[in-house]
């Protein structure tokens, strides 16, 4: 049986200690069947469950390997010294369990993905609002009257993807294209 710990930091502002939504969500997505307890959270310092009470939980609870992951951004002096040294302790206590430790958080396109929704959000602009707004643009700065109604949308695409008007004069569709595309989203083909 395997176990994750998700450890934060812990404030002594109580209702920042929250990270059991984090651990539920990241417990749907790896154990999305599981109705079991295998993703716990716990905390550094300031808030409870401590790291060593919940990797004794875990224990008693039978898992053999414990997945410790800190929910910190960078390495700093916590994820490379204090949280070690409390693993350190806990193999020398469990010598016939598996810890494993990962890395942090740390430089993500992901994360960065979620700064900028932030930004954006903070600015009033958030991601299908700029789509729409995207798509404003291209219906008033370009015509495409000329052209199957059923290409107009993916023309507007590739002019919204691309930032180039100038697609609109060089797509050239395979008349089957729009029909066989269709097909292929409907049956859950990969589109690339």
């Amino acid at each position: 049986m395997e176990n994750i710990i998700l450890i934060g930091h812990g404030s002594p502002k109580k209702d920042a200690n929250n990270i059991e939504l984090a651990g539920r969500l990241l417990h749907n997505a790896i154990h999305p069947d599981c109705a079991d307890d295998c993703v716990k959270v716990a905390y550094l310092q300031f808030a409870e469950p401590e790291i060593a009470d919940t990797i004794k939980k875990c224990v008693e609870e039978g898992a053999k390997k414990i997945i410790i992951h800190p929910y910190f951004l960078s390495s700093g002096m916590h994820v490379t010294k204090d949280i070690p040294e409390i693993i350190k302790e806990a193999e020398g206590q469990y010598p016939d369990r598996e810890f494993i430790y990962t890395e942090p958080l740390g430089i993500h396109e992901k994360l960065v993905q979620v700064v900028v929704e932030r930004i954006h959000a903070a600015n009033g602009l958030l991601p299908d609002e700029i789509e729409k707004k995207s798509f404003e643009i291209i219906a008033e700065e370009t015509d495409l009257s000329g052209f199957p109604p059923e290409q107009v949308p993916i023309i507007k695409r590739v002019i919204h993807a691309t930032a180039d008007f100038e697609f609109k004069k060089t797509l050239m569709f395979h008349p089957d294209a729009v029909r066989i595309g269709l097909e292929a989203i409907k049956a859950g083909k990969n589109i690339l």
